[in-house]
Order: C-alpha cells, then sequence, then structure tokens
C-alpha cells in the first residue's frame, strides 16, 4: 500500500452509470421471501423476524439473485439515510417492492458500494436533501433518485476488487472474534449456572449481605454514570455522548468503587433489572432511582456477589416482590424493605472464593476477546475511511496476481 492523494484515475460518478435496476417480479414462481438485515445482509424473513410479514399476493415482490444490491429504505441509528446488502445467496429470492433491487456492473463493485455505504464518513450526498419520512419511517426516496447518488470509485475493476478483498479480510476477522466472544459469554454462562446454584447452601436476607448506600451527592461530584447492560456503570457522556441528568446531582447518590447499584428497569437481556459494581471509576453518583448498597463487613468476597447477581439467579425473587402490573415504561416498582429482604445464598467461605476465581477468570478472557474484537471494528472503520477516498491504494500489490 502506498498513500495518495485522490487519485485522477477514479472517478464522482452517479450510480446510474455502475447499477442497473432490476424490474423482474415473481409473477407466479415459487421463491422464497426475505428481508434485509443491518448484520445479517438478506436473509429468510421467517429466520430474520420469527415470522413472515409477506402479503398474501407476492406476484409483485421484486426477485433478487446473487450479486444484486438491495437499497433499504427504512432508517436506523447506524444508517439514517437506509441501507445497501449485497445477496451472496446461491438462488434466486425474493424482496418487498418497498426494497429497491439492483444489478451492479460486476460483483466486487457491489461489494464496493456494499462497504460504501456503511462507512462512517460522508456519505449519500445526494440522499441527504431529498429524503422524506414516510408512513413508518420509511424513507421516500424513489429508484430513479437514488441511482442519481455520487460516489468516489476507481474506474479499474482490478482496483475495485482489490479494495473489496482487503475488506472482507478485515470483516471475516471481525466475524471470528464475534463468534469467539459469543462462545466464551456462553461459557461462563453455563459455568454460572453450574457453579453458583447449589440446593444445601444456606440462606439469609440481603441485608446481611449488604448494607443499603443513600450517600447524598454532597461534594458536587459530576461523574454521572448510568447501568449498561453489558459496560457495566459508566460515565454518561462516555455511553450516550450526551447527559442525560438533571442540571441539580445534588440529589443523587454518591457511590464509590467497590459498591453496587441496581437498575430496576429493563435493560438487554436483564429482564428484571440489572446489578452493577463501580469498577471502572474511583467514584461517581448515580440516579436516586436506583437502590445502591455496599459490603457488610460479614460479606468477605463481594466478587462472589458481584457474579451471583450477573447469572440472574435473582430473578425469581425480584418477581416475588415485584408488585404486579407495576411496569410503567420497563420500571419496576420494588419496594426497598422487601428488596433487601430477600434471600442470598452463603456457601462457605472458601468455596466463594474458588467460584470467584473461576468467573473472574472468564471475565478477563471475555474482556480481552472484546478489546481485539473493538480494535478490529476500529481498524475496518479506518480501511474504509482510506480506501474508498483514494487516500491509500492497494492496485500496485494486488496487480501482481
Amino acid at each position: 500500500m502506498k498513500n495518495a492523494t485522490v487519485p485522477q484515475d477514479w472517478k464522482n460518478i452517479p450510480l446510474s452509470e455502475v447499477l442497473e435496476e432490476r424490474t423482474e417480479t415473481v409473477g407466479t414462481r415459487d421463491v422464497e421471501i426475505c428481508s434485509v438485515a443491518v448484520n445479517a445482509g438478506v436473509i429468510n424473513q421467517l429466520e430474520h423476524l420469527g415470522r413472515s410479514y409477506a402479503a398474501t399476493d407476492t406476484s409483485n415482490y421484486n426477485v433478487v439473485s446473487y450479486g444484486d444490491i438491495v437499497y433499504t429504505k427504512s432508517p436506523t441509528g447506524a444508517f439514517p439515510l437506509g441501507i445497501v446488502k449485497q445477496s451472496h445467496l446461491n438462488r434466486d429470492v425474493a424482496v418487498s417492492p418497498l426494497y429497491g433491487v439492483y444489478k451492479p456492473a460486476n460483483y466486487y463493485l457491489g461489494l464496493l458500494l456494499h462497504y460504501y455505504f456503511q462507512s462512517s464518513f460522508k456519505t449519500n450526498h445526494y440522499l441527504r436533501p431529498i429524503v422524506n419520512k414516510g408512513a413508518k419511517n420509511t424513507i421516500l426516496v424513489s429508484n430513479q433518485g437514488f441511482l442519481k447518488n455520487k460516489i468516489l470509485l476507481p474506474l479499474d475493476e482490478t482496483e475495485q476488487r482489490a479494495i473489496a478483498e482487503v475488506l472482507i479480510t478485515q470483516d471475516t476477522l471481525i466475524s471470528t472474534a464475534q463468534r469467539l466472544l459469543d462462545a466464551k459469554k456462553q461459557q461462563k454462562q453455563w459455568l454460572m449456572q453450574k457453579l453458583l446454584w447449589h440446593k444445601n447452601w444456606k440462606t439469609v436476607k440481603f441485608k446481611k449481605m449488604f448494607d443499603r448506600l443513600t450517600r447524598k451527592n454532597t461534594v458536587s461530584n459530576t461523574n454521572v454514570m448510568t447501568i449498561s447492560a453489558w459496560q457495566g456503570l459508566i460515565n454518561q457522556e462516555e455511553y450516550f455522548n450526551k447527559s442525560v441528568s438533571s442540571e441539580d446531582l445534588s440529589g443523587y447518590y454518591l457511590l464509590y468503587n467497590g459498591e453496587f447499584a441496581y437498575n430496576k428497569s429493563y435493560s438487554g437481556n436483564y429482564k428484571f433489572g440489572a446489578f452493577k459494581r463501580l469498577d471502572r471509576y474511583d467514584s461517581g453518583v448515580v440516579s436516586p432511582l436506583y437502590i445502591c448498597f455496599a459490603p457488610t463487613a460479614e460479606n468477605k468476597c463481594p466478587d462472589f456477589y458481584m457474579h451471583y447477581f450477573e447469572s440472574s439467579l435473582l430473578d425469581r425473587e425480584i418477581k416475588a416482590i415485584a408488585q404486579e402490573g407495576a411496569r410503567n415504561h420497563g420500571l419496576l416498582n420494588i419496594g426497598v424493605n422487601d428488596f433487601f429482604s430477600m434471600r442470598l445464598p452463603v456457601p462457605p467461605l472458601e468455596e466463594q472464593l474458588a467460584i470467584s476465581e473461576k468467573l473472574t477468570a472468564a471475565d478477563r478472557e471475555i474482556e480481552l476477546i472484546t478489546r481485539n474484537l473493538e480494535q478490529q471494528q476500529l481498524i475496518k472503520k479506518y480501511l474504509m475511511q482510506q480506501l474508498l477516498t483514494g487516500k491509500i491504494r492497494v492496485k500496485g500489490a494486488m496487480n501482481d496476481d
């Protein structure tokens, strides 16, 4: 690879010069009905959504073949102007006429467009000013309008292929890291279920292992935290890219490292709220809607309970004390006295320590794999920014084949 400015053999061209609109419809053919997922691409609708949303009459659905580009006119947070996905299915399928289907000039050009539309730099220059939101937030852009969108492309097909292959390789690294991460998380779940439940363990009330914390923020701490399902207690601005807290933080609870907070609302896979320990910072403040607590002197192994909370084994206790019909926008109505009267297991201390050591080691593995995944995703972002603008060339290196 070598550094370069935008090369002379690249051209800013409308998509109509490299894509042909496909108008073939299903008619009476028996085809598989697909939808387009952000991560999975063109995929069977039942597999993607768990049910079919196809019309009774699908004769006007658009046929999609291997290598075709499908434009999804539905905005998401990551793709506010819709996404482009390429079909890798070795059979003809069909998608709703709400999607645009196009045949690229060559397969690797299709891949290039797929990456172009997911890149983070300013793409879709033409679409941005003409997008209008339609029913159910569908983007109202005609096929002709979409094809007027201009992008910067290398004219040489060899270079198109070279860029696409670099990005495919990076996607493979990301997919491998993601599969490994998913496997390690499943392994940890199995370990927690196996190690953290024993019918012969004695139990005590929650308040014997933890004291409630109602320490107000009298020191003007400005590290406002929220509970993330995967990242634990984390600064709001770091997590949301903005502050969603009150201007007056004096009524917030002040936590120090090693203390816990329970969020009474549904969060990710936590159907009965999430317990998290403050590990990331020395101190911080949380909303008074949270229930906060710290280990008592009798609690010799707080790490054990950190893992126990994460296992969701306490859900049965929480479900028993949550008032019927108490969910309000996902918020559980749980009395503080009931909360601290829940039962917690108390294994022998040596058993607590052994279990904690195994589960903490699993957490370290997950953290390392997560960091690698995030690094690979950053590398992909950098490669797209450089390769798709011609700032870095791969043409010469790939021409040696």
